[in-house]
């Protein structure tokens, strides 16, 4: 089950790049630059759509839309420290497996 649930990760890594991708590569960053988005696999709307929620993707009134870059690096700082408090949160579950199993092996 691992390995499906680091797939679906990596698959969903490549889709939020693929759309970020999009737009760097069309100098995309402002309202007077935006572009059409048009997905090529559903993961990628998937993605398009939630950033488009987190304000991250903007639209304009053209029907086109931009990369909001001060958006863009909240959101990555976010994920950074989500993942600092996963690894800490797992760092801290193992300690506390280890002093327990020393104290019960004391004890025993």
């Amino acid at each position: 089950m691992g390995g499906v649930v680091a797939a679906a990760g990596a698959a969903r890594a490549w889709a939020q790049r693929e759309v970020v991708s999009l737009f760097m590569s069309n100098n995309a960053v402002g309202a007077d630059k935006a572009v059409p988005f048009t997905a090529n696999r559903r993961l990628e709307q998937k993605c398009f759509d939630r950033f488009r929620d987190l304000g991250v993707i903007q639209p304009t009134s053209n029907g086109g839309y931009y990369l909001d870059i001060p958006a863009y690096d909240a959101y990555q700082r976010r994920r950074r420290r989500m993942v600092v408090v996963i690894l800490l949160i797992g760092v801290a579950v193992m300690a506390l497996g280890v002093a327990v199993g020393v104290f019960a092996g004391n004890h025993a």
